[in-house]
């Protein structure tokens, strides 16, 4: 946690920098162009059941199997992202004229060829930090991750804004190319060097891509969430507005990643647990998913209580007087929609993380068709007739149902009757939800007295929430018990 706590410090900090820097425009066409390009990722078919693979290579006590694992994945990597990023490219490309003001066309166009290029690197790169929690390394990954925005944010600062849109990728260039030359001298150099496994085997690959193939639609679906979202919002909203909700994204993932992060360990962890009882119906899978739960909902009261006094102050480093007094405005509107809709769906998450360890692509499938498919459906009429508010009640609505549904298949996966599983997801202490309600409170107030108030009360009234819900957590949070259940469910 300590560790995405500083990566995500450094990469909200870099966000203000080049928002200061390069203004709400520019960063608001990168954000959506990032989010557009990488929705090639759809085609990775060789990574999303590494971590389960090594994990019951790893429970079998298989350690070159689990090597040859990794190997096979970042060597397909290799040339398979550089395939779908310029599939990508091309596509924007073609696009660009329905995607983006008339003005930003040829800027896009021009830029491409060095997109594909950051965004293949730093793909890439990715999968060595999925090797290396696989094989228990965390820490490794953990370097890897600041390291490269530590890149990034140096990058940011030396930038001259004149440079634009090309001097942002530049440096992400040079971030990818750093992450992957470290993956790789660490792993081929230290973990895997006395570990005898071949570099790429076709047996392997062939596991790989068969659970790959099964989840294509899974992550095609869940990786088109958020650049539809961006999508609608500069429809009826313009690009400032899409620099505003990627201020809001950014926050909500940062403080979700504080417990979402735990998942790789989850994966990891249920595979080991169903290799070595060759069943999803083992008592022991059902106890950890029980506890699990638990320690997500626990955790996401804190996280979630955190963001929701944290995020008003923040606000004011991204954004001027002139930003706050225009599209900022719906800052805190996002703020609240999306951190509750997050909230529920990390509530949920253990059940994707125990239905992608029992490769019950079916389930995970229906669960992100649901989300993507409401917010598809609905996201386009909402807008043109509410607006923004319109676009956040359909995410809201979407992210209920479908976390929901994840819930209750988990459930049945494993066994674990309905009413037992929802006794042990509300056994908690009831008070630990309050620090949670007193903060969502308060941004509702928020929302509502900027129209009323004056901006120097408002840093103060900002200060004063931000400390309350502190002492709330404090207090009530049970926060060493969280810790000690972190250290329990680790493989």
């Amino acid at each position: 946690m300590i560790d995405h706590v500083a990566y995500m410090l450094i990469s909200m900090i870099t966000l203000a920098i080049l928002l200061r820097r390069f203004g709400l425009e520019t960063v608001g066409l990168w954000t959506l162009l990032a989010a557009l390009l990488n929705y090639g990722r759809i085609g990775d078919v060789w990574s999303k059941g590494l971590l389960s693979f090594i994990g019951e290579a790893r429970g079998r006590n298989m350690q070159s199997d689990a090597a040859g694992y990794a190997s096979t994945t970042v060597t397909t990597g290799a040339a398979g992202y550089l395939l779908l990023m310029s599939i990508g490219g091309a596509a924007v490309y073609s696009f660009a004229p329905h995607i983006v003001p008339p003005e930003h066309v040829e800027l896009v166009r021009q830029n491409l060829p060095v997109m594909v290029t950051a965004y293949w690197l730093i793909a890439f790169a990715g999968n060595f930090g999925l090797a290396f929690v696989g094989f228990g390394f965390i820490w490794i990954s953990a370097v890897q991750r600041i390291g490269g925005a530590l890149l990034f944010f140096m990058g940011a600062l030396a930038l001259d804004p004149s440079q634009g849109l090309l001097g942002i990728l530049t440096i992400q260039i040079l971030q990818g190319a750093a992450m992957l030359a470290f993956g790789i001298i660490v792993f081929y150099g230290f973990i895997a060097r006395n570990i005898h496994h071949m570099l790429w085997e076709r047996q392997k690959f062939n596991q790989l891509f068969r659970f790959g193939s099964k989840l294509f639609f899974v992550g095609g679906i869940q990786l088109a969430v958020e650049p539809m979202i961006k999508l609608l919002v500069s429809q009826f909203g313009g690009l400032a507005l899409v620099a505003v909700l990627e201020i809001v994204m950014r926050l909500v993932q940062g403080f979700r990643g504080l417990i979402i992060s735990i998942g790789q360990v989850l994966v990891t962890s249920f595979s080991r647990l169903r290799g070595g009882y060759l069943t999803a119906d083992s008592a022991p899978l059902r106890d950890n998913f029980a506890q699990a739960m638990q320690l997500f909902l626990g955790g996401s009261l804190v996280a979630f209580s955190l963001l929701f006094s944290v995020a008003p102050l923040v606000s004011l480093m991204f954004l001027n007087a002139e930003a706050q007094a225009g599209s900022g405005t719906s800052f805190l509107t996002m703020l609240w929609v999306l951190g509750t809709a997050w909230f529920i769906n990390t509530v949920a998450s253990p059940g994707y993380f125990l239905l992608m360890s029992l490769r019950a692509s079916r389930q995970l499938f229906f669960s992100v068709m649901i989300r993507a498919g409401l917010i598809a459906v609905l996201g386009f009429p909402f807008g043109s007739v509410f607006g923004l508010d319109g676009i956040m009640v359909v995410v809201l609505l979407a992210h209920i149902i479908s976390s929901t549904y994840l819930f209750f298949m988990a459930s049945k996966a494993i066994h674990l009757p309905i009413s037992k599983g929802l006794f042990e997801f509300l056994r908690s202490d009831p008070l630990i939800f309050i620090p949670f309600v007193w903060a969502t409170g308060l941004t509702a107030l928020w929302i509502v007295a900027p129209s009323v108030l004056n901006q120097p009360f408002m840093l103060g009234a900002y200060a004063i929430g931000l400390l309350s819900t502190g002492l709330l957590v404090l207090r009530y949070s049970h926060v060493r018990f969280l810790l000690r259940t972190v250290g329990d469910l680790r493989p």
